[in-house]
C-alpha cells in the first residue's frame, strides 16, 4: 500500500481488501452469537409469539448491548478505508492507458458520478448504522432506501466502467474480476427485486386486511 512513490505499509492489497471487506460479516456473526448467549429470550421473541431459532438482524445488531456498540465500531472501521478505496478506484479507471481516447470527458464525468454514488452509499451505510430502527424508524428506513438505491446504481455503473476502461482485457485477472462483478451484480439485482416484491406484497396484504376489517 502506498500513496506516493514510497511504500507506507508493506501490506498486499488483497489482504487489505479481505480484512476490510470481512468486517461487516464478522460484526454480524459476533452480534448474533452474543445475542444468542446473552439475550436469547429477548432477541428471539416475536409479537405473534412464534418461537425463533435465531434473532433478527435488527435485534442482533441494534437493540442490546454490547452488540450494538460492537456493530457500530466494526462498521466504522470498515467505512473509513472505503472512502480511500472509492477515490483510488476512480483514479484506477481514469488513468487506464487502454481506454479509448474518444469520449474521454464523458468517461471521466461518469467516473466522477460513480465515485460520488459510492461515497453516498458509504455515508448512507454509516447513517443507518448509527440510527437504529428503534431510535428513529422513519429516518432509518430512508437511509436504508438511499443505501440500497445508490449501491445498486454504483454496482452497475462500476461494472460497465471497468469494462470500458480496458482494464478488463488487460490481464486474465481483469477478465475474471469482470465476470465476478457481472455475477455479483446480477445476483444482487435479482435478490433486491425479490425483497422489494415481497415487501410490496406484504404491504398490500396488510392494507387489504385493514380495509376489510374496517367494513
Amino acid at each position: 500500500m502506498a500513496l506516493g512513490d514510497d511504500d507506507i505499509l508493506p501490506i498486499p492489497f488483497k489482504y487489505f481488501v479481505y480484512c476490510i471487506g470481512g468486517l461487516p460479516a464478522s460484526a454480524l456473526l459476533i452480534c448474533v452469537l452474543l445475542s444468542l448467549l446473552l439475550h436469547f429470550d429477548q432477541a428471539t421473541s416475536t409479537h405473534c409469539e412464534v418461537p425463533n431459532w435465531l434473532p433478527s438482524i435488527s435485534a442482533a445488531v441494534a437493540t442490546y448491548t454490547p452488540e450494538k456498540y460492537i456493530w457500530r465500531i466494526l462498521i466504522a472501521l470498515h467505512i473509513s478505508p472505503r472512502l480511500y478505496v472509492a477515490g483510488a478506484f476512480r483514479h484506477f479507471l481514469i488513468s487506464s492507458p487502454l481506454r479509448p481516447y474518444t469520449g474521454s470527458k464523458r468517461f471521466k464525468f461518469l467516473c466522477d458520478i460513480a465515485c460520488g454514488l459510492n461515497i453516498l452509499e458509504i455515508f448512507f451505510l454509516l447513517a443507518l448504522t448509527c440510527i437504529s430502527s428503534t431510535e428513529d424508524h422513519s429516518l432509518h428506513a430512508k437511509c436504508f432506501g438511499g443505501f440500497a438505491i445508490s449501491s445498486i446504481i454504483y454496482m452497475l455503473m462500476s461494472t460497465w466502467l471497468f469494462s470500458e476502461s480496458g482494464r478488463r482485457r488487460a490481464t486474465h485477472l481483469g477478465e475474471k474480476s469482470y465476470e465476478y462483478k457481472i455475477l455479483g451484480a446480477s445476483a444482487f439485482v435479482v435478490f433486491s427485486s425479490w425483497v422489494l416484491m415481497s415487501i410490496g406484497g406484504t404491504i398490500l396484504t396488510v392494507k387489504r386486511e385493514l380495509t376489510l376489517s374496517s367494513l
